[in-house]
C-alpha cells in the first residue's frame, strides 16, 4: 500500500516542479520528460506488485495441505464437511 502513497507524493511533486520549469523556460519538453518519468515510476511499481503477487500465489500452490484425519487419537471428518 505504501507504493501508492509514495508514487502519488513523487508524482505530485514532479508535476509542480515541471510546471515551474515550463513557466520559467517556456519549453513544453520538460513537461513531457517529467510525464515519462512518472509513467516509468508507475510501471515499475506495477511490475513489482505483479511479481510479488505471482510469488505469493506460487508459494501458496507449493504448500501441501495436511490431509491427516486424526488428531489426538480422535477421528475428525474431512475439512470440506465443515463448509
Amino acid at each position: 500500500m505504501w507504493l501508492f502513497s509514495r508514487n502519488d507524493a513523487i508524482g505530485n511533486l514532479a508535476v509542480v516542479i515541471a510546471a515551474g520549469l515550463v513557466a520559467w523556460t517556456g519549453s513544453v519538453w520538460l513537461d513531457l520528460i517529467v510525464a515519462a518519468g512518472i509513467a516509468g515510476l508507475f510501471l515499475h511499481s506495477a511490475w513489482s506488485i505483479v511479481a510479488h503477487a505471482r510469488a505469493d500465489l506460487t508459494a501458496k500452490a507449493d504448500r501441501q495441505p495436511d490431509l491427516s484425519l486424526s488428531c489426538n487419537r480422535h477421528i475428525y471428518p474431512p475439512f470440506w464437511i465443515y463448509g
